[in-house]
C-alpha cells in the first residue's frame, strides 16, 4: 500500500511544526510518504521550524495552495492533488504529534478493509502534556448531530476520499463535512480507541471540547453548526443525483437538525434564562470529548425549549 502522511503547514502553526516533526520521526512503521500543503509558507519556512527533526521531511511532496483558494478550502485543493499519488493518506494536523504507533494502527486498519480509519486522541496541553481527558467514539454517534473524524485522527483510502472532496468555497466546517459525505456514501469505517495522537489545546481550537462553557462560545459554536447543517442540507441532495449507494436516512436527519439548532440558536440568543440554565446544566454534566456537543445538548432539551423565560440581552 502506497501511503503517505498528509498534513498543512502556515504562518501560525510554525511554532508547532518541531513537535509534528519529532512524532512523525518516532513512527513505528516509516513506509510512508509525506505531504505537506505550503498555505502562506514555503518549505524552507517548514524545514527551518522543524529544527533538529528536519530530517522527517527528507524526500516530502510539497504541495503550494493554488492562487486564489479561500483558507478553508486549502486543504480541499490539495488533497485532491495529494490522492492521486497514494493508496492512502493518513490525515495529521500539524500542531499536534502522533504517537509512535499511529501509522502501523492505521495501515493495519485500512489493510483490515476499513476504507476509513479514525483513532482516539489523547487531549494535551499547549506543551503537549497529556492533561487527561481523551476524544474518543460514544454509543449512540451520529454524524449529524457531532463529529469525531477529524483532519488530525482519520486515515482515508484514496478511492473514498477522492469521493468526498470538492467542498464549495463557503463550506463552514471541512472535516465535519467530510465524515458526513463518507458516512452518508455507507463507507466502511472503523474507529480505534486507543490515543494514537497528541491533541493540542490552545486558542486557536475551533471547536472546544473542555468545560467550562460559556455563552459566547456556545452561540459562536452554534452558528457554525447551524452554518454546516444547512450547507449539507443543500449539498447532500446534489450529491446524491451524482453518488450510488447513499443513505436515505441522511436528508431528514440533516433537516431535523437543522431546525433544532436553529430553534436552539434563536432562543438562548433571545432569553438569557434559557441561555443560562443551559449552560448551568450543560457544564454539570460528564464531558462528552466530541466536536460540537455542546450544541443543542439532547439530554438537556428542557433546558431552552421551555415557555415563559424571562428574556434579556
Amino acid at each position: 500500500m502506497r501511503l503517505a502522511v498528509y498534513t498543512a503547514a502556515y504562518p501560525a502553526a510554525l511554532p508547532f511544526v518541531r513537535d509534528w516533526c519529532a512524532g512523525l520521526a518516532a513512527q513505528a512503521d516509516r513506509n510512508f510518504r509525506v505531504c505537506v500543503a505550503l498555505d502562506g509558507v514555503a518549505a524552507g519556512d517548514v524545514r527551518a521550524a522543524a529544527g533538529e527533526h528536519a530530517a522527517a521531511l527528507d524526500g516530502a511532496d510539497w504541495l503550494d495552495a493554488p492562487e486564489g483558494v479561500p483558507v478553508a478550502l486549502v486543504r480541499d485543493a490539495t488533497l485532491a492533488r495529494a490522492v492521486q499519488n497514494y493508496d492512502a493518506l493518513v490525515l495529521s494536523d500539524i500542531d499536534d504529534a502522533m504517537l509512535p504507533g499511529c501509522v502501523a494502527a492505521a495501515r493495519a486498519a485500512l489493510a483490515d478493509g476499513a476504507d476509513l480509519a479514525a483513532w482516539a486522541l489523547a487531549l494535551a496541553d499547549a506543551r503537549l502534556a497529556p492533561t487527561g481527558p481523551t476524544l474518543t467514539l460514544h454509543d449512540g454517534f451520529s454524524v449529524v448531530r457531532e463529529n469525531v473524524l477529524g483532519l488530525g485522527n482519520t486515515a482515508w483510502r484514496a478511492p473514498l476520499l477522492s469521493r468526498v472532496l470538492g467542498a464549495p468555497d463557503d463550506c463552514p466546517i471541512y472535516d465535519w463535512r467530510l465524515a458526513t459525505l463518507a458516512l452518508g456514501l455507507g463507507a466502511a469505517w472503523t474507529f480505534d480507541p486507543t490515543p494514537r495522537a497528541l491533541y493540542r489545546q490552545h486558542g486557536a481550537n475551533v471547536a472546544r471540547l473542555l468545560p467550562p462553557f460559556d455563552a459566547a462560545g456556545v452561540r459562536a459554536a452554534s452558528r457554525l453548526v447551524r452554518d454546516h447543517l444547512a450547507h449539507m442540507d443543500r449539498d447532500w441532495s446534489a450529491f446524491c443525483k451524482t453518488s450510488v449507494g447513499t443513505d436515505e436516512r441522511l436528508a431528514p436527519a440533516l433537516g431535523k437538525r437543522l431546525a433544532e439548532v436553529e430553534s436552539f440558536l434563536n432562543t438562548t440568543t433571545r432569553d438569557r434564562d434559557a441561555m443560562d440554565g443551559y449552560l448551568e446544566a450543560l457544564n454539570a454534566l460528564p464531558p462528552r470529548h466530541v466536536w460540537w456537543s455542546c450544541v443543542a445538548h439532547p439530554k438537556l432539551e428542557s433546558t431552552w425549549k421551555r415557555s415563559g423565560s424571562r428574556s434579556g440581552p
